[in-house]
């Protein structure tokens, strides 16, 4: 998790532990498109989660 945490912390998302995240009704559409963009250069750099 503390991996996961830098990776969004370098896009600019705060999360809590790097697991948590957290959303407010006072966001816009256009905040919300945002942090959405930093999501998508984020996450493709993860590799494939094994849950077996």
């Amino acid at each position: 998790m503390a991996h996961m945490g830098a990776a969004y912390m370098a896009e600019g998302i705060v999360t809590l532990a790097g697991s948590r995240l957290y959303t407010s009704a006072a966001y816009t559409e256009d905040m919300i498109d945002d942090v959405l963009v930093r999501f998508q250069r984020v996450l493709p750099k993860c590799g494939p989660v094994d849950i077996s």
